[in-house]
């Protein structure tokens, strides 16, 4: 847990997460579309299908990416994934995968 000087941050809090989602590609000519990879992003987050479908309280900047990645590869496939979580634009985390 927190030290004193952190104890609020065990009460509900609000946050502005950011994402920036990258992946590999194959191809030179729109093997992903960009626009649609945006859009099936901001759709993910939107709807808080990061952790398996349920919303989890206290979710971690780590565990917002990793359920990121979870979901989009189920649309992009197997690739490489680097997934960066902040919280208000200031402090998060970033994780990679290879499938």
């Amino acid at each position: 847990m927190w030290k004193d000087a952190r104890n609020y941050l065990v009460h509900p809090h609000r946050h502005m997460f950011h994402y920036k989602v990258e992946l590999s590609v194959d191809g030179l000519d729109r093997e992903v579309e960009f626009i649609e990879l945006k859009e099936r992003a901001r759709h993910i987050a939107a709807t808080e299908q990061l952790l398996g479908g349920r919303v989890v309280v206290g979710a971690s900047c780590e565990m917002l990416a990793k359920g990121m990645i979870t979901e989009l590869r189920g649309t992009y496939g197997a690739r490489d994934y680097c997934v960066t979580v902040s919280e208000d634009e200031e402090n998060g985390a970033t994780v990679t995968a290879s499938f």
